[in-house]
């Protein structure tokens, strides 16, 4: 009985300390308003018309009037310009991941964040 508990200590412990809490620069959509990121989308796309047709006056709205109305979208920049100012956390990318994934041969510094509040 003693080995079994021991055992099981030892696994928690191990998964505990090997485990590693990523810290993001934001939590939520106020925050990316605050930030110094810009946000970078594809232009036309249903994802930048999320934040551009949200109710005057949202946070959503007024990310996309100050963080991605001026800036050049994905297909404006070139795929491995975007890739490297994502990667140099110059920019915040709101978009389907799947291109930039078909792309990138270093995909280890990228995460996809579902949901934000």
């Amino acid at each position: 009985m003693g080995f079994i508990i021991l055992s099981t200590y030892k696994a928690v412990m191990k998964a505990f300390l090997t485990t590693t809490k990523i810290q993001l620069p934001f939590e939520s959509y106020a925050d990316i308003l605050e930030s110094d990121f810009d946000v970078m989308t594809f232009k036309s796309s249903a994802n930048e018309d999320y934040f551009k047709n949200a109710p005057s006056g949202s946070i959503l709205r007024q990310i996309y009037e100050d963080k991605i109305a001026h800036y050049p979208g994905v297909w404006q920049l070139g795929i491995e310009e975007s890739i490297r100012r994502i990667l140099n956390k110059e920019v915040i990318y709101s978009a389907d991941l799947g291109t930039i994934f078909l792309n990138s041969k270093n995909l280890c510094d990228l995460m996809d964040i579902k949901r934000l509040r």
